[in-house]
């Protein structure tokens, strides 16, 4: 309340002072370290993302073609860890419950590892259609560039498992790769 009683009235004077007081408390606020890290962090990951919009929306098809390369790899690869260190955390906690030995988790370890070995390989040839008896169907139905449903040439055929190939090799590959690194 102000002066004479009334809700949200103040006058001039106190105005005046509630300025002094902000300016006074802006000079003397000190930033931490944290701070000036986090709001760094910021600046930099717009600046980021500016370049990112820029570099897809590039006039020349080289460059739009590699970023889209760099961008998806990268993207696989954040993917790849969280998915390993979700599954290899489960498979740790349930050990450590259990109260396996060092030996026996190490044991473990390498198995996980062949298991993402053997899921690898078999994964990639099931897509491939190396364990089919024919792999490519004249009538085999697939989505167009609208979505609607139509009949996919060879060529759209193996480009659309060759792209399923990439992104599972690449995925379950790096998982293998992690599994590896937590054998040794």
């Amino acid at each position: 309340e102000g002066e004479d009683g009334k809700e949200g009235h103040t006058t001039e004077g106190e105005h005046e002072d509630s300025e002094e007081n902000e300016e006074e408390a802006l000079e003397h606020m000190d930033f931490s370290k944290v701070d000036l890290a986090i709001a760094c962090m910021l600046l930099g990951a717009i600046v980021l993302i500016m370049y990112l919009f820029r570099q897809v929306n590039d006039p020349d098809v080289d460059m739009r073609f590699y970023t889209w390369a760099v961008i998806s790899s990268t993207v696989s690869i954040f993917v790849a860890v969280l998915c390993f260190q979700g599954f290899h955390t489960c498979l740790e906690k349930l050990m450590m419950v259990a109260g396996f030995s060092y030996w026996t988790r190490l044991g473990v370890d390498f198995l996980e590892m062949g298991g993402f070995l053997v899921a690898l390989q078999v994964v990639v040839a099931f897509i491939s259609g190396v364990m089919d008896d024919l792999p490519f169907h004249e009538e085999q139905k697939g989505p167009n560039q609208s979505g609607e449903e139509e009949t996919l040439t060879l060529d759209e055929q193996v480009l659309q498992r060759e792209r399923r190939m990439k992104c599972w090799a690449t995925l379950l590959s790096h998982m293998a790769g992690f599994s590896s690194l937590t054998c040794g």
